[in-house]
């Protein structure tokens, strides 16, 4: 496998443009991580991607699924396993199948790649908070921890935007590096900019350029694709 991977990477919002926005994007990635992709897609992205693609529910039982797929027989997964976060049972009990309180983990040439969705403040109709900001730190906390020693890179939307303290204090506490927070991804209503909460995080010596998002398509409020090359260190064995 090339040193340098073309990553693209959609929090897709149950696919708020159609799955012909992300299946379109194919030719520009060799590996995609995507968060909130509805599982009755994953023929047609099987199919688009011609190969097998991976899926976990993001929310128990709901229908919002985290995906990671490849466009290319050169690489190849191994040991792909779901990981359960900290946040599972608050989200179980919220019943907001748009939480995140699981990541799905596949090592390439050594190095994990995670996709991360972790849970997020939500308050309900009578403004009573269901999920607290509490549970989004402790997912992170948890999975920064959990892979501090390994060659681990996680892909995801964080909930945050890049100038979080206690977000980056977690980060450098377990020696990671964030390195696409000038990606402005998210629109957060019709009347703003938009801003960065998507992550490309890493506690090894990789490097990304050519950082493209794909924000050709109108929404009031959404995420968009990112695309960027990734190049990997050689690691020793």
């Amino acid at each position: 496998m090339n040193n340098t991977i073309r990553i693209l990477q959609c929090n897709t919002d149950n696919l708020r443009y159609g799955v012909d926005y992300i299946t379109k994007l194919l030719p520009k990635a060799d590996l995609l991580f995507l968060q909130r992709f509805p599982k009755e897609y994953k023929e047609q992205l099987t199919e688009a991607s011609g190969h097998r693609v991976f899926m976990l529910e993001s929310c128990p039982k709901g229908n919002l699924c985290l995906a990671i797929a490849k466009t290319t027989g050169l690489i190849t997964f191994m040991d792909t396993e779901a990981i359960v976060l900290p946040s599972h049972d608050a989200v179980l009990e919220s019943k907001d199948e748009w939480q995140g309180c699981t990541a799905l983990r596949t090592v390439i040439n050594g190095v994990n790649f995670i996709n991360f969705l972790p849970a997020y403040e939500f308050k309900n109709k009578n403004d009573e908070c269901k999920i607290s900001d509490f549970y989004r730190k402790s997912d992170i906390d948890f999975l920064l921890k959990k892979f501090k020693d390994e060659p681990t890179v996680i892909i995801g939307d964080f909930h945050v935007k890049p100038n979080a303290d206690s977000t980056n204090a977690l980060l450098q506490k377990f020696g990671f590096t964030s390195f696409i927070d000038d990606a402005k991804s998210f629109k957060p209503c019709k009347d703003k900019e938009t801003f960065n909460l998507d992550k490309c995080i890493s506690n090894i010596d990789i490097t990304v350029d050519n950082v493209e998002v794909y924000d050709t398509v109108y929404t009031e409020r959404g995420h968009y694709a990112i695309s960027y090359n990734l190049h990997m260190p050689k690691l020793d064995k």
